[in-house]
Order: C-alpha cells, then sequence, then structure tokens
C-alpha cells in the first residue's frame, strides 16, 4: 500500500482504487512479459527462477519451466547449468537438455523415478550425477514412443541398488523406443528394458557396474553395441552378475558385444520368471567375453519352478571368450561355453583362449539337452578339464554338426561323449586336429549304448608319449564311424 497517500489524505477508498491499479498495471507487464516469451522459440530451464548452482532444489522451477512449455507448445531449452533436482516428469515434448547437468537430491526410496520421461516425448540429451549416499533405487524411465538421443548416468561412488529386479540406473519399458547411446558409470545394475517391444539401442557403455544389460520379458529389440568393462572395487563373484542377461524374450538382436570383468556369466539367456515369452529367435554378431568368473557365454532355459521352456534359434556370428572362470576355482559352470535344454543353435566361429593357466575355463564348450547344433569352426585353447563335453545331464544331445575342431592343451580328454543309457543320432565333427590333452587320457573319449544314425568323427591327432587318441564304450558299434588318424 501507498502509506504516504493513506497517512496525508484519509481516503480508503482512493487508496483502494490505487491499489487495484497498481495490480492491473503489474498483471499488464507480467502478459506482455509472457507474450514476448510466447513470441520465442523455446522456453528457458530457468523461466521460473531455477538457480543452477548445483546446491538449491530447483525441482520446482523446473518442473514449472516444463509446464508452461507444454501449455504454450514450445521446446524445452537447457542451460550449461548443474541444477539439483528431486523428481522431474518430462511428458510430450520436445526437450534440448544437452549443455545441462542434473544431480540428484539423492534422497528417495521405493519404486520411483528421478526423471521420467513419459509418452511421446522427444529429448536430445539426460546428464544425471548421482551424489554419494544416494538411496534412490532407480534414476530414469523411458516410457512409449519415446526418442532420446543419449542418456549418461554417473555416480560418485558405487550407487548401490535396492532388492528389486527392476531397480537399475536406466529403466526402459514400453513400446516404440530409440535410444541411441547410453552410458553409466558405477552403477551396480545398470540398464534394463522390460516387457517392452520394438525398442531399438544405439550404443550402451557400461563401466564399473555388477549388472550390466538385462533384457527381459521383451519381443523385438535390436542393440548395435554393447561395451562392459572394469568391475567395481572388491566386487566378487556371485549369481547375477552377468554383463548381459536376457530372459523370457523373443526377436532380440545385438550387432557387437564386449563384455569385460563380469562377476558370473559375460552372456546369459535363459531362465523364465512369468513365462511371458518361450526364449525364441536370438541373434548376436560379434561377441568378445574377457575375464569373466563364470561362463563367457551361457544358454540354459532353468526356471525358479516347474519345467523350463527349451530355448530355440540362437545364431551367432562370431564368438571368442577369453578367460573364463578368471581367478577362480575351476568347476562345473565356469566353462567358455555353456549350453543347456537348447534347440537350433547356429555358431560360425567359436574361439575359447586362455592367456594364462590360472584363468582357464572348466570346459572349453559344455553341451547337455541340445538338439540341432551347428558350428563352423571351433578352436579351444588350454580348457582346465575337457575341451568339448557332451553329457546327457539335461538330456539327450543330438544333431550335431562342427565343421572344423582344434583343441590344444586340454587338462583331461579333447573331446568327451558321455550319453551311455540315451540315444543319440546324427552326431558328426570333421577335420578335427588336436595336440596336448591330459596324459591319462585319451584324446577322444565316447561313452554311448544307443545310437541311431551315425556318430561319425575325421580329422587327425598328435600322439606324445603314452597318450591314446581314441578310446569308446562300447569298444565297437556299427554306427561310430572313427576316421580319426594318429600322427
Amino acid at each position: 500500500l501507498n502509506e504516504e497517500f493513506w497517512v496525508v489524505t484519509g481516503n480508503y477508498d482512493a487508496q483502494v482504487e490505487y491499489y487495484r491499479q497498481d495490480v492491473r498495471n503489474l498483471q499488464e507487464k507480467v502478459n506482455d512479459d509472457l507474450e514476448d516469451i510466447k513470441d520465442k522459440q523455446y522456453i528457458s530451464i530457468d523461466l521460473f527462477g531455477a538457480v543452477g548452482d548445483g546446491y538449491t532444489d530447483d525441482t520446482l522451477a523446473i518442473q514449472s519451466a516444463i509446464d508452461f512449455s507444454i501449455e504454450t507448445g514450445k521446446p524445452l531449452q537447457g542451460t550449461s547449468k548443474t541444477y539439483k533436482i528431486h523428481r522431474l516428469k518430462l511428458p510430450e515434448n520436445k526437450y534440448f537438455l544437452s549443455s545441462t547437468t542434473f544431480v540428484l537430491r539423492g534422497d528417495d526410496t521405493g519404486n520411483v523415478y528421478s526423471i521420467d520421461v513419459q509418452e511421446n516425448s522427444k529429448v536430445d540429451t539426460l546428464n544425471i550425477e548421482i551424489p554419494f549416499g544416494t538411496t534412490n533405487e532407480r534414476i530414469v524411465r523411458v516410457q512409449s514412443n519415446t526418442y532420446v538421443d543419449s542418456i549418461n548416468v554417473i555416480a560418485e561412488s558405487n550407487w548401490a541398488t535396492g532388492n528389486d529386479l527392476l531397480d537399475h540406473a536406466v529403466y526402459i519399458s514400453g513400446n516404440n523406443i530409440t535410444i541411441n547411446n547410453i552410458y553409466t558409470d558405477l552403477c551396480e545394475s545398470s540398464v534394463i528394458v522390460f516387457q517392452s517391444t520394438n525398442v531399438i539401442i544405439g550404443n550402451v557403455k557400461i563401466r564399473r557396474s555388477v549388472r550390466g544389460l538385462y533384457v527381459r520379458e521383451s519381443r523385438h529389440i535390436e542393440v548395435n553395441k554393447v561395451i562392459t568393462i572394469d568391475k567395481p572395487i572388491n566386487d566378487e563373484w556371485g549369481p547375477g552378475k552377468n554383463g548381459i542377461l536376457i530372459e523370457e524374450c523373443e526377436d532380440v538382436y545385438f550387432d557387437v558385444a564386449h563384455i569385460s570383468d563380469s562377476a558370473e556369466h559375460g552372456i546369459r539367456i535363459g531362465g523364465a520368471r512369468n513365462k511371458r515369452y518361450r526364449q525364441k529367435s536370438i541373434h548376436f554378431g560379434e561377441v568378445i567375453t574377457r575375464r569373466t568368473q563364470g561362463c563367457g557365454f551361457k544358454v540354459f532355459a532353468g526356471v525358479l519352478s516347474g519345467e523350463p521352456y527349451t530355448i530355440r534359434d540362437i545364431t551367432i556370428d562370431s564368438l571368442t571368450v577369453i578367460d573364463a572362470c578368471y581367478n577362480m576355482p575351476p568347476l562345473r559352470n565356469r566353462d567358455g561355453l555353456y549350453l543347456a535344454v537348447v534347440s537350433n543353435i547356429s555358431i560360425n566361429d567359436l574361439r575359447v583362449i586362455t592367456t594364462d593357466s590360472n584363468n582357464s575355463s572348466y570346459f572349453g564348450m559344455y553341451v547337455s539337452g541340445v538338439n540341432d547344433l551347428n558350428i563352423g569352426r571351433v578352436f579351444i585353447d588350454k580348457p582346465m578339464n575337457v575341451g568339448a563335453m557332451f553329457e546327457k545331464e539335461y538330456g539327450q544331445v543330438n544333431k550335431v554338426y562342427i565343421d572344423n575342431f582344434t583343441c590344444v592343451g586340454a587338462g583331461n580328454e579333447m573331446i568327451n561323449v558321455d550319453h551311455s543309457g540315451e540315444v543319440m543320432r546324427d552326431f558328426y565333427i570333421r577335420n578335427i586336429w588336436g595336440r596336448e590333452w591330459g596324459n591319462e587320457y585319451p584324446a577322444i573319449k565316447l561313452g554311448l549304448s544307443l545310437i541311431y544314425q551315425p556318430l561319425f568323427l575325421q580329422g587327425y591327432v598328435r600322439v606324445d608319449g603314452d597318450r591314446t587318441a581314441f578310446e569308446s564304450l562300447p569298444l565297437t558299434h556299427d554306427n561310430i564311424i572313427n576316421k580319426v588318424e594318429e600322427i
């Protein structure tokens, strides 16, 4: 109020009218300012007073700017500042935030998201920092019909999530989603694609993660390239600590996957919790796994209860496993390639390599309960136990076709087929070459009883000392065609 005017005149009505006019003038100024804003091509993230010093909680100011940008139909434009936030919702709109950094307030718990990219939104970049001591369990959610160019989530120290399988730094769930780039660092659980269809992801790079990329209950998923490197400090072997885990999915395509330093398996396909999909049609282009404490590449249709579905139709262009069972005691389930309860799997080129004797896979490749396995070329170097183990633990092994098989330095046999008491059909390994297997073992050992179609072996092994090339129980069988020669 204009106190001086009131004191001089004592006129209450005049004072009220003066006040009303003052408010009208102010409102006209605000309206003029808003019209000027509406004439611009974008709405600034600072419009409603966001400070951007990294310490002030700017959540309400930024959300107000977002809401106003939607009201005006203008994109939201970020600045080169760091904004402390609690929770933000990004409804349908365009967001230009490539120069902007969001640092989390970090005191959330439960199934909430720090940034929620909602349906039909288009975002160029999300840069997110997770400070030390953050209790948030989920950081970014991306929903249906969205496009995001880049998501970068970096933690100040190892960010540990809750016990829920869905607690991840980047949570993708919906239909028709495109994300060009994802980068996480020091996030215990990094990226999950859950109950989604038609998702395209360009490049994923994950550093110092316990769990890398998890694809669950989804179909029609395409990923161009995944790289995981470096375990968090002091992380130890444990179940579920995979570079890539694929459960209950159909039609999944990875062009390139380079997986390093997994505390369990490099890549794991299998497991059925809700049996949403029948686990089939999964393709990998180039795969390289290094320093995995479990298997380099494992396919197993295990379930929490009931009978497993057979996993079907897996193709791999090139699979290289370097140092499976890394710095671990040599035990089963720490193999280069592990296949169980699988049908129709094709691999053009398989290489299982050991760089030194302390990092040797237990089996170079393990096969059980598998029907229709086709491999073009196999090279297995210094496995701790058997080079290629075929056994009946999870069911019959039938229709195996390997065109070229090389094994050097196996601790026991190069090839062991343990199938007694079960029917075997159509087993072909051609162009075998091997040397330097275990002193007390044959190069090739067959434990068979019922062979309905030919078991065909052909190639050469170099016999040194007291080693023998071939052992078969029974010793003779009309359908065993052994053309392996000693040199």
